[in-house]
């Protein structure tokens, strides 16, 4: 890449960082290119340029907050933490992110995802299915998960987590659970018995 690419890259690397940034506040249709192009320090006109229209800015918005995402729990499952702490860590990391959005980004998001064509599921079915059927073989040799559950049923048993998360309504409900939901989906109904032992956030964040 030569040093015109590379000034390209990052601009546009700025505009979408700015362009997060505010949407994270207000919402993808409460910001305007306006305020994109104070925030990144360029014109209109370069935005324009570089992305064709507000909706396709956005498109790619949402494409980078995913990659960043998706960069962050790909760090987590690659380190030498046990599976439980993997889990635990990716659960909170979610739940406290959500808290930093505003509504109506997270309402854009998962109206977005929801879409057929959605960019999210495309790099979901891409990325993220691998990374969890890397995090559910851990689980298996680490004998959290049981031997006779197979890796297929943790794909489609994550999917339906996934898919009842994506409702605005399901999503408000777990969040003040999140402990518990993670144990749950972990342990199920009867629990882990007293083998296992009560983990606090501040453990997992001293462990990062």
């Amino acid at each position: 890449m030569d040093g015109f690419q590379r000034r390209k890259e990052k601009k546009k690397q700025a505009i979408l960082s700015g362009a997060l940034a505010l949407c994270m506040r207000s919402g993808f249709q409460n910001t305007t290119v306006a305020e994109v192009a104070a925030e990144a320090g360029v014109s209109k006109v370069t935005i324009f340029n570089y992305f064709g229209s507000k909706e396709e800015l956005i498109r790619e918005v949402v494409v980078y907050w995913l990659t960043e995402m998706y960069e962050r729990s790909r760090a987590i499952v690659e380190s030498d933490r046990d599976f439980e702490t993997k889990m635990q860590q990716l659960m909170f990391m979610k739940s406290h992110e959500m808290n930093e959005y505003s509504r109506a980004f997270i309402d854009e998001i998962m109206e977005e995802f929801s879409r057929s064509d959605s960019r999210i599921q495309e790099l979901y079915m891409k990325q993220g299915v691998a990374l969890y059927e890397k995090l559910f073989a851990q689980g298996k040799e680490e004998g959290v998960i049981a031997p006779n559950i197979s890796l297929a049923a943790m794909m489609v048993y994550l999917n339906v987590f996934s898919e009842g998360m994506r409702h605005k309504s399901v999503y408000d409900s777990v969040i003040p659970f999140t402990q518990e939901i993670m144990d749950m989906f972990l342990y199920g109904l009867a629990g882990r018995g007293n083998a296992g032992r009560e983990r606090t956030t501040q453990e997992f964040d001293e462990k990062e």
